[in-house]
């Protein structure tokens, strides 16, 4: 398991944004739970707390572990060497094994959720301009940006056009 077996979001480039999901853009360490391991972006074994495991499911999770904004360099002690912090969540964003959009995917993980573990929020861009609001309200919390996703697309581990990561507005 490595990247080549996630999806991945291209840059936004500018294109109209009205209906699609937007989940905030976590600033960690990329992970991936195949239903018994997690993984690391680069392909290592993440050892997790017995806590955190025993709240996944047998089915595949892409997902962001995270520690607050300032807790990326945490995140990667963490998946390297299995130094987890008590604050230290696993943020789920897709389950991609399982059928539909990215909403009906997330809303077969509802079962997923601890205090270790749980599904990222998401909202529906109601505009372009709701979207890019959304984005500096996040980064004015010290937050990434966004990544957006395209209704009624499956999920394909490759980089996608049909998923942009919103961090700057043109």
């Amino acid at each position: 398991m490595n990247e080549n077996d996630m999806q991945h979001a291209t840059d936004w480039n500018g294109s109209n944004l009205t209906g699609w999901y937007l989940t905030e853009k976590f600033d960690g360490c990329r992970a991936y739970w195949d239903g018994r391991t997690l993984w690391s972006r680069g392909g290592l074994v993440i050892n997790m707390p017995p806590d955190m495991r025993a709240a996944l499911p047998s089915h595949a999770l892409d997902c962001e572990l995270y520690d607050g904004i300032d807790g990326r360099s945490r995140c990667a002690v963490a998946a390297r060497w299995g130094r987890f912090t008590n604050s230290m969540r696993l943020v789920v964003f897709d389950a991609p094994d399982m059928t539909g959009d990215q909403l009906q995917r997330l809303a077969a993980c509802a079962v997923v959720g601890s205090e270790r573990v749980s599904v990222a929020p998401l909202w529906v861009a109601t505009s372009t301009k709701y979207a890019v609001a959304h984005m500096r309200e996040i980064q004015a919390r010290g937050g990434e940006g966004l990544v957006c996703s395209k209704p009624g697309r499956p999920y394909m581990r490759a980089r996608v056009r049909h998923l942009m990561k919103l961090k700057a507005a043109f």
